[in-house]
């Protein structure tokens, strides 16, 4: 009776409303999704560091700059896919495209910020980086990504609205089209083309990296708005009628978007400042950093597809007004989280140096054994924290979906200065303390982070926050 039991209830679990089948259905187009992205990046850094120490070293903090400056309107332009699914779990279909409408506004404005803040971050990168090599390799690399910005907003506007509708396979589509562009393109601009009798093409160097970024998110957004733009999407959600601006919906965007916004670009300054203190250890740490993070980012991107999932699955299951739907959901998602994060811890903890070693830069090989020392220590210590990983993404998309955005705000922010930049300069400042030390803050910073959200999701407040 006891086996009957259990393995009806299995099934349940398998095949039931909100099961791991129902869930996986939107959740693997959205890991494929992300991955698609952390495999662009990883192909961006790795390339780079085939021109050399300086362009490795260059990469991360140019790339999380660009990203900063565009993190509060990013944030806000996610929140489309919560206020979205709960238009959607309330069959009002209209008004899904009409979230998605304002969304594009708002990047068409946030574009026009990103271009007045490319000369003054120029004069703090020469503020920060007194090595002229450096210098050399990230200021045409930051230009070009910030000119090209405006496809990284809208394609997240758009990505928001499918994920919101349960259409999550063209988000998985459009990425892995922009991968498949995305290495030839950036390998051949970078290097150009083998020496021969009929076209000699030497490459952009670093540029070609930002100049191939910026054409595949282009044909990233081309496939997602040729779809959105198809009949069956003009009769079902209105996405032509709907283009006029809509103060209603662009106010509750606003509202319940801001904290999320806020929280997205404070977090993102903080972290952004914690990976320049690296760079005034010198170039071997800000290369072991980037190549740590650069494996982090396999493991965290396709986390954030599950985090997008988790939020339309709750904001969806609480329109149509069923919590029951919304915790097995994040049941779900929680299995399917914590299997894919098992493979990666082992090859982390096993194999690390393996993985450092793909990075190696032309000459210098002193140089480069200092790098994969530190950065082999570094990618074991990531071990740690990615179990809580699954945790924070799946609990925080959960908060997001249900409209706790102003929790998710000072929790986070507290969370990113209190506990990972403000120690990590006492530590570096005042302690002189070694970079192997401030990545470890980094891994308490990070479990700490988790404890908050899961603890706030038991509590249950979320539970009586109405968004529409």
């Amino acid at each position: 009776m006891k086996i009957e039991t259990f393995q009806k209830s299995l099934v349940r679990a398998y095949y039931g409303n909100n099961g791991i089948r129902e869930v996986w259905k939107l959740a693997f187009p959205m890991i494929i999704s992300t991955s698609c992205s952390s495999v662009m990046i990883f192909c961006d850094r790795l390339f780079l560091s085939k021109l050399s120490v300086e362009a490795l070293a260059g990469s991360l903090p140019i790339s999380v700059t660009m990203f900063c400056c565009m993190s509060y309107f990013l944030g806000l332009l996610n929140y489309i896919n919560a206020i979205s699914s709960q238009y959607f779990g309330a069959k009002n279909y209209s008004n899904c495209s009409k979230v998605l409408w304002q969304g594009v506004y708002i990047a068409f404005f946030a574009y026009i910020i990103m271009l007045l803040l490319i000369y003054p971050c120029l004069i703090v990168f020469n503020k920060i980086y007194t090595d002229p090599q450096l210098l050399k390799f990230a200021k045409p690399y930051f230009i070009i990504l910030m000119s090209g910005s405006f496809f990284f907003l809208v394609n997240t506007a758009f990505s928001s609205f499918f994920v919101s509708i349960g259409n999550s396979t063209i988000v998985m589509y459009s990425n892995f089209s922009a991968m498949l562009l995305n290495i030839p393109l950036n390998y051949l601009l970078m290097f150009g083309l083998p020496q021969n009798h009929f076209f000699n093409f030497n490459g952009f160097g670093a540029a070609g990296a930002a100049y191939a970024s910026i054409t595949s998110t282009f044909v990233c957004f081309a496939i997602m708005f040729s779809k959105f733009m198809k009949y069956e999407y003009r009769k079902k959600f209105s996405t032509l009628s709907n283009m006029r601006y809509d103060s209603e919906i662009l106010k509750k965007l606003l509202i319940f978007g801001n904290p999320a916004g806020v929280e997205f670009f404070i977090n993102i300054l903080a972290f952004n400042l914690y990976v320049f203190i690296f760079g005034k250890y010198g170039k071997v740490e800000q290369s072991a950093v980037n190549i740590a993070f650069s494996w982090n980012l396999i493991a965290f991107l396709p986390l954030i597809g599950i985090s997008a999932a988790t939020t339309a699955l709750v904001g969806r299951n609480l329109g149509a007004e069923n919590i029951r739907g919304a915790f097995k959901s994040i049941s779900s998602l929680l299995k399917i989280g914590f299997a894919y994060i098992s493979v990666l811890v082992f090859f982390y903890a096993f194999y690390p140096a393996a993985l450092i070693n793909i990075f190696k830069t032309p000459g210098g090989d002193s140089e480069f054994i200092k790098i994969s020392t530190l950065a082999t220590d570094m990618l074991r210590l990531t071990v740690i924290y990615l179990v809580s990983d699954v945790l924070l993404v799946i609990y925080g998309g959960a908060l997001r979906g249900a409209g706790d955005t102003k929790f998710v705000m000072y929790s986070s922010i507290a969370a990113h200065w209190l506990f990972l930049l403000i120690p990590s300069v006492i530590a570096f400042k005042f302690f002189n303390a070694s970079s192997i030390a401030v990545w470890k803050i980094f891994i308490v910073f990070s479990i700490v982070f988790t404890a908050m959200y899961v603890l706030r999701f038991y509590n249950g407040r979320w539970k009586n926050i109405k968004m529409i």
